[in-house]
């Protein structure tokens, strides 16, 4: 898939539904014949001991999912959190928050506590394209496609998108979310996603290649 749609490099986001099992992450990282070209992202909590952390980071993870999505039941304890976010800082990691709209602001002072990890607030914070761009969730905030409530185009994201990227053109990255899990629509070429980023730039190769290049690269170590 990412050779079709002309792509080199890429993440594997480790599913919530598996926890901090990793197994499954493991395998795909470890069986990969160039592990240059991709990265990890794990679950790490109190489960998870140094010597997987020491694997997971061989094998390519580069950061941890924590899941504050309610309708889930996937609410996490503020200590365990914490503690996580501190083996995160110890070893260069960033961390992911899952969020859906509001439980983003349920969890801002938890978040906006934390010091010394990078985070990346996922699926552009699920926040809906139904109401007002000057919502406390917009305001603080890579799947525009899966929250629009249309079929294809999703001329109703785009708004958001290009929001997103004017406020932090310089700490923005995309994602396919390809396999496209919980996905309920007409499913999509992958390649009508990357046209929907293009419109977010307005076709800019400067932000392009900062998004899909220049901030991935760092973030992910692939320029290491």
């Amino acid at each position: 898939m990412h050779k079709a749609i002309g792509f080199a490099r890429g993440v594997i986001v480790h599913s919530a539904i598996y926890g901090s099992d990793h197994r499954l992450l493991l395998h795909a990282l470890e069986g990969l014949k160039d592990r240059n070209r991709y990265r990890g992202i794990s679950i790490v909590d109190d489960r998870v001991s140094d010597k997987e952390l020491e694997r997971l980071h061989a094998a390519g993870a580069r950061g941890a999912r924590f899941n504050f999505v309610h309708f889930l039941a996937l609410d996490q304890r503020e200590a365990e959190v914490r503690r996580s976010m501190a083996r995160l800082r110890e070893i260069g990691w960033h961390a992911r928050p899952h969020v859906r709209g509001d439980d983003l602001l349920d969890n801002s002072d938890l978040l906006r506590s934390i010091r010394d990890v990078p985070m990346v607030i996922e699926h552009c914070g699920h926040v809906g394209f139904e109401g007002r761009m000057d919502r406390p969730v917009i305001r603080m905030v890579s799947n525009g496609n899966r929250d629009s409530r249309m079929e294809v185009g999703w001329d109703d994201a785009v708004p958001y998108g290009k929001a997103f990227i004017e406020a932090a053109p310089d700490r923005t990255i995309w994602g396919t979310d390809w396999p496209h899990p919980q996905w309920t629509k007409r499913m999509m070429n992958d390649a009508e996603e990357v046209e929907l980023l293009y419109r977010y730039v307005d076709g800019d190769a400067t932000l392009v290649r900062k998004i899909l290049v220049d901030k991935p690269g760092r973030l992910y170590g692939f320029d290491q």
